[in-house]
């Protein structure tokens, strides 16, 4: 059995969501909603309103989420029964194929770590906006923690399937403010030993709503101390890993000089959206004089070499 696992705060496209999970061609699943103590009953309406035995809902007695995500996730994730496990989330959708094609990766490949597949983007009225990059069939350790590490390859939480009897050896989802790379540090974490398998179709669709976590910018400060942390946590973590040739060592080492500039690279991306007020609360909340100088100098490098990629890509397309 796998075990969709959705913590849940907000109804505009629950029922929406649900339905995407309920409609999966396989069918031996279930759905743990977590109502991480809404404001409103619209979580709990939402779940009402399917008479599938499938679902189980469950309301927290406090808002976990507000102050720590990843612990609310880790809380909803204690009641999986599944083999595998799944983080749904509430605004998202799962094509029918979905859990079918995870679970032919998962025996096709059954010493991977993680499983997932490729992504669309859509708006909120469901509209197409995009596909995420494609990645190979198999990483092995070292390419998947470079991908997303050092080439932030994009991929999101709700894409993955996972053994849950690993994510609680593991001690559940690695906690960072506001959840902020504590999908990524988790999935590296689960394919430290046997890598990952993907699907090149996109069988799950992210949904740019305006009110998930990668659309706001006012906890910029947060997700800027997420970055810093988990540079600390993936140079630690890779340490850890044991590279398959001499290929994949060099690969190891690459991700591992990129990766402070990558993840440089989206904290300026996050202080362009957020506006100079919050990005003046996020630079002074970098530590003493020293560290405000060196953050902010680091965004520069980072906007200077954001530029100098946009001029190189200008030249080359003017040279087509």
């Amino acid at each position: 059995m796998v075990s969709f696992v959705l913590p849940a705060w907000k109804g505009r496209f629950l029922r929406e969501a649900i339905r995407s999970i309920l409609s999966q061609t396989f069918r031996d699943l279930e759905l743990v909603v977590y109502d991480d103590c809404s404001p409103d009953r619209s979580v709990e309406d939402a779940v009402r309103g399917f008479s599938d035995p499938r679902t189980k809902y469950f309301r927290g007695a406090g808002n976990i989420g507000g102050e720590n995500l990843a612990a609310a996730w880790n809380e909803a994730f204690a009641r999986a029964r599944g083999e595998f496990c799944v983080l749904a989330s509430d605004d998202d959708v799962y094509a029918p194929r979905y859990l079918e094609t995870m679970m032919a990766l998962a025996r096709a490949a059954p010493g991977a770590g993680v499983y997932h597949c490729r992504v669309a983007y859509i708006d909120e009225n469901g509209a197409e906006r995009g596909l995420s990059e494609l990645r190979a069939p198999y990483e092995t350790p070292s390419e998947f923690f470079r991908a997303r590490a050092a080439l932030r390859l994009r991929q999101h939480a709700q894409e993955f399937m996972f053994r849950t009897a690993d994510l609680r050896k593991a001690g559940g989802f690695v906690e960072f403010p506001r959840a902020w790379y504590s999908d990524d540090a988790t999935w590296m974490m689960l394919a430290r030993d046997g890598g990952a398998a993907y699907s090149p179709e996109p069988l799950f669709s992210f949904r740019f709503s305006g009110c998930n976590i990668t659309s706001q910018y006012g906890d910029a400060p947060e997700k800027i101390a997420a970055g810093e942390a988990f540079v600390k946590w993936a140079t630690d973590f890779a340490r850890t890993l044991e590279p398959r040739d001499a290929h994949d060592a060099a690969l190891l080492r690459d991700a591992l000089r990129r990766l402070p500039a990558a993840v440089d690279a989206v904290s300026l991306w996050t202080l362009r959206h957020a506006g100079w007020r919050v990005a003046l609360r996020a630079i002074l909340s970098a530590g003493g004089p020293a560290a405000r100088i060196s953050f902010a100098f680091r965004m520069l490098r980072a906007a200077a070499r954001g530029l100098a990629c946009r001029v190189l890509r200008r030249n080359a397309q003017e040279r087509r």
